[in-house]
């Protein structure tokens, strides 16, 4: 500046005339302005221009003003424009100034050090005081930040916690730049360890105590006790045998001694007893000599309270009172057992029907051994000992007991009781003995019929006949004595006898050697009869009229009628076809071909010959005549007033129908014909006939009417009616309209639109409430409940069910998203870009030129750009040239989000995500609605973000793979950006990538492995290759991702807590958009409106802070 000065004055002194060069010649040369210069301000000797002096240099202004050495103390200097020579000003905190006209400059102290005010050296630096800490520098000294219940005593800290550690027991601290300092306790409590206040005491525990103040608890002496809060130890008062518990609570607080030991009680200790040989102190002895005699197994030679073990040998068993290790152990009797040691003699365990004889056994049961037959044992220790079994009856070997497991001999065997053991019998041939015999000989006896025995012990055995043979009693061969079976009677062959046949009555046998007891049995023929049995068939004897059928029991009983159109001679003849002629009939019990017909009656007809009069099937309301030929050909209607219920039935009468009902010709019976007359007609009952009522339009006649005006009803709502002769009939809406109002005259006179909110199916059903869910409406015309609920437009709301969407009444700068359920709550803050004037107003985007933005959602009014940064105009975002020549650029559509509501917040969030999902910087160069037609037509609506990753020449080509793998919906990536917040997003889509490399397009047949022409095989290997390595890349990023930010979201949370609760804020940076921001800049907390904050502006005011919640 000085030099473009200088030349500009000497181009001016060329062009004056000679004179005039020579005055400001001298004028330059005395250093004097050409007018007075202000305090603060000098003229140097090369310029009469006025310049504010530098720091260090003062003026006092005036014509002859010239900038001068200020004369500061240390610690101090001048600041620009000083206007006297000690117009100075204390160096800042952290700075140090050798006085003079010397500058302060910032100290480099050491971590833990800082430079006091007034320093002139730069080794001035002083130790920070316990409770502070300094970073080092030009930081001061700040105060440390011990939570409460620690301190630091330290000095030279360099952190604000590092050097806080817990205070002792009794020792307590509020936390900060406090001390540990002694508490004051009450007797009987000590302090907490980390204690925050001086009286933040806790009760000693029982059978503790403590003086207070800072002392801890200690614990009582044996044989005292105190109570939890207690200031001194009491002694205890025990039963004798009986000693203070450690840590006792109460003077009773107590145990009883153990083995080997005693107490006298009170607050005395248990102490060793001495006992005589043989015996030991029980638990909870009261003297010396308190002793018991010591049990089997154990031994006392004196000397000592206790009992040891013996060492007896196996199968000799420990006694009581043992004085010595082996010498008092015995030998186990038989039945008893012993291991040895310090086992007693014990019962064996043998089970029933074993016992053990032996002496000094070892084993519980290895010596046991069967009892005998007719020897039993119950078993364990128990011996066998002889049965006493009944004559017939023996003991078998290894019985448990004795009478009860007695069996029987069996057949052809005998026994005399006691121990005896069964014997064969020897009967003679033709007899056998029973089971149970008690003699060789005496139960012999013969053989039943159909048995046979050779004698001896053998038992009776089945004969072996041909059927239709048997048997008689004793027998003594298989066949000796096979008889055929006589007429009536039947055998099934071999041991089985001749029995009487079994034929049913009216059936009979005549065959002999018979084998079953009806097969061979027939059924009596007509005229025959056999009351069953073994009887055989004979002739019956009916009487003229009558006949015997086939199967007859007996000789009259059986003889019937016989049927009409047949005769009966009587006797054993059978029954035979009668000559009637048409519309007669013989009856039943005729005795002649034609002497017996007679006419048939009225509801009855034959067609002649064996024919009987059958009943007629004339239909209800019909009668036939006397002498009818057919079934239903003669049949007639009845006359009006006449009734028939059809059949066989005559026309009877009057019909009797009440008022409002009628009967026809042919009616069925006397008023169950009767009908109700139809809607729109009357009748006065009995046999008159329904005749038309006359209701005015809008009004009907009921069906049943029983007068000419029918009792006239306004139709209700839904049903109409033209009039005389009519009832109220449905209407017949179109769908999305329904029925308005009573006594509608037409099908659809009172059809009306259904409102918004309310629908209709049509017919005859009025509108009814819609159930729309929060967020949605239903139109106007709708014809379903819920299935015509569209989302509210941007600016409107509704709480769902029956309501419209209403106008929302959101504040300047905020609008309610399509789909929003409250006035109020659901407004968001419109994106960059966009503004609103609040209430129904949509976000609007701002119509700025090149260059400039609406920096703010409360004003359309733009601004510049920030330096450096620049837009496209409209609404689009002002943004940092991008300068990378080497990237991968993708256009990413986001499905959920209208550009109009992609705020700050979100911006910042995906740009976020995609750092840590991809690791490379990110660059965001356009925010847009979507270009997926498809996609921008859905509510709630898409955008799409133009984004950029520098890559290096290694990632270039990996990253475009990718992000190439991501061109079509990605569920994995939705995830991950839910789990940031983006959560209205419905799809991810990447619709365009591109690769750069050192400036250049990347063509894409470099960005795939190539492919042999020639070998298909290899070119399916490479894609499946390629493709599995994109998946699993594009696997492990989207894995790595969540992970990175899980913990970027904790630590973002927890230096939000550290802002809030720490005296000093230690900012660091994170990526926003296209630039690196701190943090505090960046994103505010969620606790005052959960909305992203924009560039802090000195110009503007700050936009109105609500509880709103961001459009995620």
């Amino acid at each position: 500046m000085r030099l473009l000065v200088r030349s500009i004055v000497c181009l001016l002194v060329a062009l004056l005339p000679s004179s005039a060069r020579a005055a400001a010649s001298r004028h330059a040369a005395d250093g004097v302005a050409s007018s007075p210069c202000a305090p603060g301000f000098g003229a140097d000797s090369d310029s009469s221009t006025c310049a504010q002096c530098i720091q260090g240099l003062y003026s006092l202004g005036g014509n002859a003003a010239k900038c001068l050495p200020v004369s500061c103390p240390a610690g101090a200097m001048a600041n620009a424009g000083a206007t006297n020579e000690t117009d100075c000003q204390l160096c800042a905190p952290g700075q140090y100034s050798a006085g003079g006209q010397s500058i302060c400059h910032d100290a480099d102290c050491s971590p833990g050090f800082e430079m006091p005010p007034g320093s002139d050296n730069p080794n001035d630096c002083i130790a920070c005081t316990a409770g502070f800490y300094s970073r080092g520098g030009n930081t001061t000294c700040k105060a440390m930040t011990c939570i409460p219940g620690s301190g630091s005593s330290a000095t030279k800290a360099s952190s604000p916690t590092a050097t806080c550690v817990a205070c002792l027991v009794g020792q307590y601290s509020p936390g900060q730049t406090a001390q540990c300092q002694n508490m004051t306790c009450a007797p009987g409590t000590t302090g907490v360890l980390g204690a925050a206040t001086a009286s933040n005491c806790t009760t000693c525990p029982n059978g503790f105590v403590s003086r207070g103040a800072a002392s801890a608890c200690t614990p009582c002496a044996l044989g005292n006790f105190a109570a939890a809060g207690d200031a001194s130890c009491q002694p205890a008062t025990c039963l004798p045998g009986w000693h203070a518990n450690d840590h006792a609570a109460t003077a009773t607080d107590c145990s009883g001694c153990p083995v080997g030991t005693f107490s006298p009680g009170g607050a005395s200790t248990c102490q060793n007893a001495t006992c005589e040989p043989g015996s030991f102190a029980p638990e909870g002895a009261t003297n010396s000599s308190s002793c018991d005699e010591c049990p089997a197994g154990t031994y006392s030679s004196g000397g000592t309270a206790h009992c040891k073990s013996t060492l007896c040998p196996q199968g000799s068993g420990a006694v009581a009172g043992a004085t010595d290790v082996v010498a008092n152990c015995t030998v186990c009797p038989a039945g008893f057992y012993s291991i040895g040691q310090r086992s007693p003699c014990l019962p064996t365990t043998c089970k029933p029907g074993y016992a053990s004889a032996a002496t000094g056994n070892h084993l519980a049961s290895g010596m046991c051994t069967l009892c005998p037959q007719g020897y039993f044992s119950p078993g364990g220790s128990a011996q066998c000992a002889p049965a006493t079994c009944a004559p017939g009856y023996m003991l078998p070997q290894g019985a448990a007991n004795g009478n009860a497991s007695c069996v029987q001999c069996g057949p052809g065997q005998f026994s005399l009781g006691t121990t005896s053991a069964c014997a064969s019998t020897t009967c003679p041939a033709g007899k056998a003995s029973p089971a149970g015999a008690a003699d060789a000989t005496a139960q012999c006896a013969p053989c039943s019929p159909g048995l046979y025995s050779p004698g001896g012990a053998t038992p009776c055995a089945e004969c072996t006949c041909d059927a239709g043979s048997s048997s008689p009693a004793g027998a003594s061969s298989p066949q000796g004595k096979c008889t055929p079976c006589a007429t009536g009677y039947f055998s099934t062959g071999e041991s089985d006898t001749c029995h009487a046949m079994q034929c049913a009555p009216g059936s009979g046998s005549n065959a002999t050697r018979a084998s079953d007891p009806m097969a061979s049995c027939v059924r009596c023929s007509a005229g025959l009869f056999s009351p069953g049995g073994f009887s055989a068939c004979n002739e019956t004897k009916c009487p003229p009229g009558t006949a015997a059928p086939a199967g007859a029991s007996s000789a009259v009983a059986n003889c019937t009628s016989c049927d009409a159109g047949r005769f009966c001679l009587g006797g054993a003849s059978s029954p035979q076809t009668t000559r009637c002629a048409p519309g007669s009939a013989a009856p039943a019990n005729a005795t002649h071909a034609t002497a017996n017909c007679s006419v048939c009656a009225q509801g009855t007809f034959s067609r002649g010959g064996a024919a009987a009069c059958a009943p007629t099937m004339c239909p209800a309301g019909t009668s036939s005549p006397p002498g009818a030929t057919d079934a239903t050909a003669q049949c007639a209607a009845c006359p009006l007033g006449q009734y028939s219920p059809g059949g066989t039935s005559v026309c009877l009468g009057p019909t009797t129908c009440t008022p409002g009902s009628a009967s026809a010709v042919g009616a069925a019976t006397a008023n169950g014909s009767c009908v109700p007359c139809t809607g729109g007609f009357f009748s006065a009952g009995g046999n008159h006939s329904c005749t038309e009522t006359t209701c005015e339009p809008g009004f009907g006649s009921p069906p049943g009417a029983t007068s000419v005006d029918g009792q006239c009803e306004e139709c209700p709502v839904g049903f109409f009616s033209p009039g005389k002769g009519s009832d109220c009939q449905p209407m017949a809406c179109i769908p999305g309209s329904g029925a308005n109002g009573t006594a509608a005259t037409s099908l659809t006179s009172s059809c009306r639109l259904c409102t918004a909110g309310s629908f209709s199916p049509g017919g005859k059903v009025p509108c009814m409430s819609t159930t729309c869910a929060p967020g949605t409406s239903s139109p106007e015309g709708a014809d379903v409940v819920d299935g015509q609920c569209s989302p509210c437009w941007a600016g409107t709301y509704s709480p769902g069910g029956a309501l419209p969407c209403t106008p929302a009444t959101c504040p300047v700068g905020y609008s309610a998203p399509p789909g929003a359920k409250t006035a109020a709550n659901d407004c968001v803050r419109c994106a960059a870009g966009f503004y609103s004037t609040g209430g129904a107003t949509n976000c609007i985007p701002c119509t700025c030129a090149a260059g400039s933005v609406c920096p703010t959602s409360t004003s359309s009014t733009c601004e510049a750009c920030p330096s450096n940064t620049t837009s496209a105009g409209g609404h689009s975002l002002c943004l940092p040239p991008f300068e990378a020549t080497s990237y991968v650029q993708a256009v990413v559509d986001l499905d959920g989000y209208a550009v109009a509501y992609f705020n700050q917040t979100l911006l910042d969030t995906f740009a976020a995500a995609a750092q840590a999902m991809w690791a490379s910087p990110v660059h965001i160069l356009a925010l847009t609605s979507s270009s997926n037609s498809s996609w921008q037509a859905v509510y709630p609506g898409a955008c799409q973000i133009r984004v950029a990753f520098e890559t290096t020449n290694a990632t270039t080509v990996p990253l475009f793979r990718v992000f190439s793998d991501l061109t079509t919906p990605n569920a994995s990536l939705v995830q991950v950006l839910h789990a940031l917040g983006l959560d209205q997003l419905t799809a991810v889509q990447v619709t365009q990538v591109t690769a750069m490399k050192n400036g250049q397009v990347i063509d894409a047949s470099v960005l795939r492995p190539p492919a042999s022409p020639t070998d298909s095989t290899k070119i399916t290997d490479d894609k499946a290759s390629v493709t599995g390595s994109n998946s699993l890349v594009l696997t492990a990023i989207i894995a790595a991702a969540v992970a990175v930010l899980v913990v970027a979201i904790f630590a973002f949370r927890l230096s939000k807590f550290n802002t809030q609760t720490n005296a000093v804020d230690e900012p660091e940076d994170v990526l926003v958009g296209t630039t690196t921001r701190p943090a505090k800049e960046t994103f505010r907390s969620r606790a005052t409106d959960g909305q992203s904050s924009p560039r802090k502006s000195p110009t503007k005011a700050a936009e109105p802070a609500i509880p709103q919640r961001p459009y995620v």
